[in-house]
């Protein structure tokens, strides 16, 4: 049986960010290559003949789209030009008359580890998503999922080939003459595929001005004042709020940094008392790290002037006022 390249192809729930349904159909591009068609991998990866239920059925769906991606790995012009160099291989071995093979006899189709892995990330970004632009899962998100299982074939392989096991400069794993089964060929096709027709692109993070950081501490200032005045926990939480803000932002530290100080590794210096502190600038506020991050510097200053923010005076860590 033969299949025609522009018979293979998907509709909905798939989907692709390119135009007139680009990456839902097989590459025509490879009609000169090896085809396996999804029948076949489906039935070797399950060891067993298919049923006519919405299970299989899905699965069929899944590997067909995960063929589609993997042959969208090359780009339409990349293939068009490799074609035509085939066919000029070709010609040449005819007219000289010299035996050419180029296809080795397929023995099984593909299967193990990673192409179950592969379904399950196909089926992962047709799931809805409240945060996604598209309304379902993002590819790097279902990305994930191969990092997952690679993070444990690197560990297992650790274990059973202490001394052969290796990462290369790209961080893939070697076994020997081998690769572990989410850095081979068939994961880094299709996920190549996927990232073409579903785009890597991720929400860009917005940076805090000093307008958002006002606007935080004077709510949370305004929070506090209708606290009831028993409700220590209650005020407690709005006001260490605004000192880890205000700390992480005039200090731009890391959330470790932030969350690992102690009250005994924070000292404060008011203007007024700015002599008994020769080494701090004129109404500050320092900390250190607990424990000292080597790579950042161990201690930050916060000056007062840096920023219009509320100086907030915490009192055994009960009681607050702004100044």
């Amino acid at each position: 049986m033969e299949y025609h390249p522009g018979c293979i192809r998907v509709g909905p729930p798939f989907a692709t960010r390119k135009r007139n349904g680009e990456g839902l159909s097989y590459p025509t591009g490879l009609r000169r290559y090896p085809f396996v068609c999804e029948l076949c991998t489906v039935r070797a990866n399950l060891g067993r003949d298919l049923h006519l239920d919405q299970s299989d059925i899905s699965l069929l769906a899944l590997e067909r789209m995960r063929m589609i991606d993997a042959g969208h790995w090359w780009a339409k012009g990349t293939l068009d030009n490799n074609n035509n160099q085939l066919r000029r291989f070709g010609d040449f071995a005819d007219t000289f008359d010299v035996p050419l093979d180029l296809s080795q006899a397929i023995g099984h189709p593909p299967r193990g580890t990673i192409i179950p892995l592969l379904w399950c990330m196909e089926h992962y970004v047709l799931q809805p998503s409240s945060r996604s632009s598209s309304g379902k899962i993002a590819f790097n998100s279902a990305r994930a999922i191969r990092s997952a299982v690679s993070s444990y074939h690197t560990w297992e392989a650790s274990l059973l080939h202490p001394e052969h096991g290796y990462r290369d400069s790209t961080k893939r794993t070697h076994l020997g003459p081998t690769v572990i089964p989410t850095d081979g060929l068939a994961a880094s096709l299709t996920t190549e595929g996927m990232a073409r027709r579903l785009g890597t692109e991720v929400r860009p993070s917005i940076s805090l001005l000093q307008r958002h950081v006002l606007w935080n501490q004077r709510y949370r200032g305004r929070q506090f004042d209708v606290c009831d005045p028993s409700d220590l926990r209650g005020r407690y939480t709005w006001a260490a709020a605004n000192v880890a803000e205000a700390f992480a932002w005039l200090g731009w530290l890391r959330a470790s940094d932030v969350f690992n100080i102690a009250w005994d590794d924070v000292s404060a210096c008011l203007p007024e008392d700015h002599a008994t502190f020769p080494r701090e600038p004129v109404g500050s506020s320092s900390g250190s790290s607990n424990p000292p991050n080597p790579i950042r510097r161990s201690r930050q200053t916060l000056s007062w002037p840096t920023a219009p923010l509320p100086a907030w005076n915490w009192d055994d860590g009960s009681e607050f006022s702004e100044n």
